[in-house]
């Protein structure tokens, strides 16, 4: 596991280091398009397309638009470390709270 001394975004791209490319894509696929997107926030374009080249078109395309989404939420870098968090122990193979996932209630048919 990498330090806790480097930032969210260094210690994401420390986790990724550690997996084959079938491992980072697998773990990367299973995010939401939310989280995906809010990782990207603090990488430099490079760090962001080099993770993007990880999944498939329609994958990218729905990630990059929640990026774009949380850009502009103008998340404080505190609630982004909070959802990093998260997002790591996902990466790294252990379990997260649900507290960032939103819930949409299925339309009840007519």
């Amino acid at each position: 596991m990498p330090s806790p001394a480097l930032s969210p975004e260094g210690r994401l791209l420390e986790v990724l280091k550690l997996l084959s490319p079938v491992e980072i894509q697998n773990r990367l696929l299973s995010l939401t398009d939310r989280e995906f997107g809010t990782t990207l926030l603090f990488l430099t374009e490079a760090e962001r397309n080099r993770l993007l080249s990880c999944t498939s078109g329609p994958k990218q395309r729905r990630v990059v638009e929640e990026y774009h989404l949380q850009e502009r939420r103008q998340l404080t870098y505190k609630q982004y470390e909070q959802i990093m968090d998260e997002v790591l122990q996902k990466l790294s193979g252990g379990r997260r709270d649900m507290s960032i996932r939103s819930y949409i209630r299925p339309r009840k048919p007519k």
